[in-house]
């Protein structure tokens, strides 16, 4: 009896893989991906790091060698237009080297923590790579600050999705956060089209009519702005942040409607 039931025990460890799991995995590398293609100029690359650290603050939740997957796959994208390749891939394996030794140390997982390598990771990777100009050594402490902003606010992301259903109430932390990860995916998403329609269009749409939605008039017509500015970097026509701004201004005046107050209000400016 003891061994049959060991053979079912393994059994079920064995097909521990749900539906559920495996499009998990997949979001957590799609998104990866995307936030990993983000970049100032050619040379800064700070948001992959960021999002491969936060996701190892959550490893409960977000597989962090998916996330470390996905960027490492959109940094290999763009091998051709980066400035210093060694450096950029030395600072993810070198951050995410530290996470690992510090998880098996038992350190506590706090966003100081993720704070502290990606500090110890772009000193390592500046005095290997970036150490004969004094240009490069300046971008090098910007693209390390940016990353340790970037942590920070990726963390309260993901903590707003892990307690989710506890709670609807949002900080500001939060919603800036929220916001911050939006326009990072929309602008990771770049000059991407599929028959002349551009995903990046369809997706800063769907936000905002979401946060005209579930934030009102105020929250609407930030993120209608913040992402409309993120497409128009991408390649949009610069009067589309103006239209996403008024849209989802009256999607959120619009919002005691419930979804198709707010979806006819958001589409009537779009008359004009």
């Amino acid at each position: 009896m003891a061994e049959l039931r060991r053979e079912r025990q393994k059994a079920k460890m064995e097909v521990n893989v749900t539906l559920h799991s495996v499009m998990t995995l997949g979001i957590v590398f799609a998104a990866g991906f995307l936030i990993g293609r983000v970049r100032i100029s050619d040379g800064i690359w700070p948001f992959g790091v960021a999002y491969v650290l936060a996701a190892f603050l959550h490893a409960d939740r977000i597989n962090p060698y998916m996330a470390l997957g996905g960027v490492l796959a959109a940094l290999a994208t763009y091998i051709s237009q980066m400035d210093n390749i060694a450096f950029n891939f030395a600072v993810v394996g070198i951050a995410t080297a530290l996470m690992i030794v510090a998880s098996c140390l038992k350190l506590p997982m706090r966003p100081l923590t993720a704070i502290i390598a990606a500090g110890i990771a772009y000193l390592i990777g500046t005095l290997a790579f970036k150490l004969s100009l004094l240009l490069a050594v300046l971008s090098s402490l910007v693209e390390m600050g940016l990353c340790m902003l970037m942590v920070l606010v990726l963390h309260n992301a993901f903590r707003f999705f892990a307690e989710s259903r506890q709670r609807r109430v949002l900080s500001d932390e939060e919603i800036i956060s929220l916001l911050f990860v939006a326009i990072l995916g929309v602008l990771g998403l770049g000059d991407i089209h599929v028959f002349g329609v551009y995903l990046r269009n369809i997706v800063a749409v769907y936000l905002c009519l979401m946060a005209g939605f579930l934030g009102g008039a105020s929250v609407g017509a930030g993120a209608g702005l913040a992402l409309g500015l993120a497409c128009v970097i991408s390649g949009a026509d610069t009067l589309y942040m103006a239209n996403l701004g008024i849209c989802s201004l009256v999607g959120g005046v619009c919002k005691k409607l419930k979804r198709p107050g707010t979806a006819i209000g958001f589409l009537a400016p779009n008359l004009f």
